[in-house]
């Protein structure tokens, strides 16, 4: 399975900011930045030293910019991804120190990798639910994670909602979908709690890859285990709705809405699919 995401991730290219403005689901794109951009500024802070695990090709390098962090790890398991994201940040003269490493995030490799650094801040975006194939797997990154933390610290990122995908499961049966995204289940019996995958296929962005989802009574159980405490965990549209009215003017800068003023349906409802999530170590 990570050689099929790896191989995947490779072969998309870059083809730049006025190529993306180009693309079908830009809208949720968009959205899906703005996401990212609010929790990366609600529990960042400058001067923090930040891991940035499923990096890909370096999409949020601005933000961290923004965020005004003093260093970055970042790291994923696409090689070319990670040397893509190397050079956008070189092209970008970034004001921070980092460090780009291509490996398996969700192994044992990532401890020897993160020795020496204390972070206070680890992000997964859109990529924590490879590690959940296994429970071993899931144990080991947590663990890692939490290890490689400072007290205090914040482990946060985006997640799909599993709540939501299984609703849509038990009403629609195991394949489900609309024009811009498609989940296909390969059973419905969903036990045990870890390895539950399914496929998943998203216009523009993701060709039919295969994904796992996260319990989330089991992710907040496992982490409590590794001293993370839950602070947030919210589906994309509620958290949405709570930021709506003092972050439009930021809203209509990074594009959320289309020429009419709205976000297209199909792309809102793929949007509905995620989770925001922040846990802080105690």
């Amino acid at each position: 399975m990570d050689n099929t995401v790896a191989k995947h991730y490779n072969q998309r290219p870059e083809l730049g900011t006025e190529h993306r403005k180009q693309s079908p689901i830009f809208q949720m794109k968009s959205l899906n930045n703005f996401i990212k951009s609010l929790l990366i500024s609600k529990f960042s802070r400058p001067g923090y030293t930040v891991l940035e695990i499923a990096c890909g090709k370096g999409g949020d390098l601005l933000k961290w910019k923004q965020a005004r962090i003093r260093e970055l790890v970042a790291m994923d398991i696409a090689d070319v991804s990670v040397q893509q994201a190397e050079e956008r940040y070189q092209k970008g003269r970034m004001p921070f120190k980092a460090t780009f490493k291509a490996l398996d995030c969700f192994s044992e490799r990532l401890e020897a990798e993160i020795k020496g650094w204390v972070f206070d801040i680890v992000s997964i975006q859109f990529a924590f639910h490879y590690a959940f194939s296994s429970e071993e797997r899931v144990r080991q990154s947590i663990r890692i994670i939490s290890n490689g933390m400072r007290s205090g610290g914040y482990f946060l990122g985006t997640i799909p909602n599993s709540i939501i995908i299984v609703q849509k499961l038990r009403e629609h049966g195991l394949e489900f979908g609309n024009s811009v995204y498609k989940i296909r289940f390969e059973q419905e019996k969903l036990d045990p709690p870890f390895g539950l995958r399914y496929w998943f296929e998203l216009l523009d962005a993701i060709d039919d890859c295969p994904e796992y989802l996260i319990p989330q009574p089991i992710l907040i159980s496992i982490a409590k285990e590794y001293g993370l405490e839950l602070v947030l965990l919210e589906p994309f549209h509620k958290f949405f709705y709570e930021n709506y009215e003092y972050s439009l003017d930021l809203m209509k800068r990074m594009n959320i809405f289309d020429a009419d003023g709205k976000i297209p349906i199909d792309q809102w409802e793929a949007s509905g699919l995620y989770s925001a999530f922040c846990f802080r170590k105690i």
